[in-house]
């Protein structure tokens, strides 16, 4: 019998050893895998992002400092920075790449938006009057309705926008505008494009389904998908949604019964959303598409004219781009600024952003 319990209790003990090993060997495998992951990524030039940036989230009404709060999203958080701050980051990613930043937007009026949004945040200088009436602006200098681009000196950072209002069936501006910058020696660091308010007006003028236009929409991004992968070798590419209208403060003649509605701006979202799930996940991950931009616009509804980003969802949104740039070099910082980040927002444990 107690040769029984000797031969047990050595058993078990083998038992368990051999437990402890295989789970470390797994742990060891799949942090090796993470590892490599990240090597891969920081070979390839991508930066570590915190993944759910884009994705949902809420606004956060109980903090100070920020005007409307911060946007926090599901599962990291945004470090919100001042002027210097984020002139700071241009000039670190300057020193990590050996060049100046290169931020590129291309569509309609909100990606526009979201150009005088980051140059705002990054120079103090206003253009955008739809989100700040006060704004003096020349219309003869400010053609929004052209491209244009510009180094902006004290921010050591390339801005360019594209105004290009429609998708196309491969033979048009959108197409030729990918393809040329797949070409181009300087290919931008970061690509925001989206466009659609201008089809779903010109189908409703024209008496057309939005139902078959939506549809057509759909293709036409679909022929442009191979070029956006393409492109995604060497630029991070994110699409801007369509986002919330508020039918009340659409202004007459020309935005009131043009078909401006939530349900089309929801219904063309969901045309490049089951585009973009056609894809494999190893493509499908090469384009952000930004559900958080419609979830904040949703929440602050601020728009001044009921269709374009108001003043305070331009804001956040920019905050998030420019904190999504600024993680790739953040990774140094985050000794020195993870007790300002605790105090900031707060979380206990704390959570990081992108760590």
């Amino acid at each position: 019998m107690i040769l029984l319990v000797a031969c047990w209790q050595r058993f078990s003990r083998f038992f368990t050893f051999s437990r402890v090993v295989i789970s470390s060997a797994l742990l060891l495998f799949f942090l090796g895998i993470r590892v490599n992951e990240n090597v891969r990524q920081r070979s390839a030039g991508v930066p570590y992002t915190c993944s759910k940036l884009f994705k949902s989230g809420s606004l956060d009404r109980n903090i100070s400092h920020e005007r409307n709060g911060t946007w926090k999203p599901n599962g990291c958080n945004i470090r919100y920075r001042t002027i210097n701050e984020s002139v700071g980051c241009m000039s670190d990613l300057t020193n990590k790449n050996l060049n100046a930043p290169f931020i590129v937007f291309a569509g309609d009026s909100r990606p526009r938006q979201l150009r005088d949004g980051l140059v705002l945040a990054l120079t103090g200088q206003d253009w955008d009057k739809i989100a700040n009436p006060k704004v003096q602006m020349d219309d003869a200098v400010y053609k929004k309705h052209e491209s244009n681009g510009e180094f902006h000196k004290s921010a050591g950072v390339h801005v360019r926008f594209e105004w290009i209002f429609h998708l196309d069936n491969g033979t048009g501006n959108m197409t030729h505008f990918i393809q040329h910058t797949i070409l181009s020696e300087f290919k931008p660091n970061l690509l925001v494009l989206g466009v659609g308010v201008h089809r779903i007006r010109e189908c409703h003028r024209k008496n057309i389904s939005q139902a078959n236009c939506a549809q057509e929409y759909k293709q036409h991004f679909l022929k442009l998908l191979p070029l956006l992968l393409q492109l995604s070798n060497t630029t991070d590419i994110i699409w801007v949604p369509q986002t919330v209208i508020n039918e009340r403060l659409l202004r007459p003649p020309g935005d009131i019964g043009s078909g401006f509605t939530n349900e089309n701006a929801l219904l063309y979202n969901r045309m490049i959303t089951e585009a973009l799930d056609t894809l494999p996940d190893t493509s499908r991950r090469k384009i952000t598409y930004w559900h958080s931009a419609w979830q904040s616009s949703v929440e602050l509804n601020d728009g001044l004219d009921g269709l374009h980003l108001g003043p305070h969802t331009k804001h956040h949104l920019t905050q998030m781009l420019i904190d999504w740039l600024c993680s790739s070099v953040s990774r140094r910082e985050v000794s020195t600024f993870r007790r300002y980040q605790r105090l900031v927002w707060g979380s206990d444990p704390p959570q990081f952003c992108c760590s």
